[in-house]
């Protein structure tokens, strides 16, 4: 055992992460535990034990456990399985082979249709304004769950909303996002139901026969939004509308309409390019310069062939009925 002391062991661990990292220890343990007494934790026994485990979690997952397990390792075992390339390289390959399962998303049509024709009552109130937060800010359910009424500001027509707390957000600085006409007016709509006096705490609270309660709208209802939103719609497979709906669907829009990655970037406020890059390249904008480019390029290619015909020469003008000739 190393001489790290408790408080240190204890604060290389995140706080957040407490939890999760200890659950992945104790699976760790119990299979250790399963070798007869004498077996000393190794690399060599953590890969074994990620292997029993890979059939059963997503490759994510085993990156996760690799962490928790990797550290408790480290500071009470001095092992550093980070230096073993088969654990590397068996994550690796485990990532490539990983069909990830990703949130259907809503389009424009969808959000329109459910804002204009869902009632105005108790529950579709709340989940409006969640809606329009959530795909305005890119927003994770985490944070909206956290949103309180002093994190809301209005100005004009407008709402700017700060998120204090972020997964992303290490150096907890915090980050704001603006809601603009026509979306800020549902929000006007839930506000109002709530006088002065009750606009302070939770922010996302349960409306009961017209009135406002103090009750918070726990983190697994607003996950459930999105479902009950494709529910409404009469949409295919609405139990994959999860809870992540709400930040694919602004960043598809985002990409769909053609915006920068920097823009993208700082919208979902990602550290790296990845994930941008994947909504770009599935962005309906993307697929469609991709489709004009080869069209083009076939264009200019039968051009050129004409050009070598005898005496005759070909210009292809491209309009929305197809390709016209016209002989010279």
């Amino acid at each position: 055992m190393n001489g790290y002391s408790e408080h240190v062991k204890n604060a290389l661990f995140d706080i957040k992460s407490s939890s999760i990292y200890a659950n992945w220890i104790d699976k760790y343990l119990k299979f250790h535990d399963s070798y007869p007494p004498n077996t000393k934790h190794s690399s060599n026994l953590f890969l074994e034990f990620l292997t029993s485990i890979s059939e059963r979690y997503c490759a994510n997952t085993l990156w996760q456990c690799h962490s928790a397990v990797g550290k408790w390792l480290l500071m009470y075992e001095n092992i550093d399985i980070k230096s073993n390339i088969l654990i590397k390289n068996f994550l690796k390959r485990k990532s490539k082979t990983h069909l990830e399962k990703k949130s259907l998303t809503l389009n424009e049509e969808n959000i329109n249709d459910f804002l204009v024709n869902a009632p105005n009552n108790d529950n579709f109130l709340l989940i409006k304004c969640a809606m329009v937060v959530g795909i305005s800010g890119l927003t994770r359910i985490s944070e909206l769950t956290n949103l309180d009424f002093s994190n809301l500001k209005f100005s004009g027509d407008n709402y700017e909303f700060l998120i204090s707390q972020s997964k992303t957000d290490l150096k907890k600085k915090g980050f704001t996002f603006i809601v603009v006409p026509p979306f800020s007016h549902y929000i006007t709509n839930y506000v109002n139901v709530f006088p002065l006096e009750l606009r302070k705490g939770r922010f996302f609270r349960k409306i009961i026969n017209g009135a406002p309660s103090q009750a918070a709208v726990g983190k697994n209802t607003l996950a459930s939004y999105p479902k009950l939103v494709a529910e409404f719609l009469g949409l295919e497979n609405s139990e994959q509308y999860t809870g992540h709906c709400l930040r694919r669907t602004g960043a598809t829009i985002l990409a769909d309409r053609g915006v920068s990655k920097i823009t993208l970037k700082r919208a979902g406020r990602w550290t790296s390019d990845s994930v941008c890059d994947g909504y770009i390249a599935e962005s309906s904008t993307s697929k469609l310069t991709i489709a004009n480019a080869l069209v083009n390029q076939a264009n200019n290619n039968n051009v050129s062939k004409s050009d070598n015909d005898k005496g005759v020469k070909n210009i292809y003008i491209s309009n929305t009925t197809g390709n016209v000739v016209i002989n010279l």
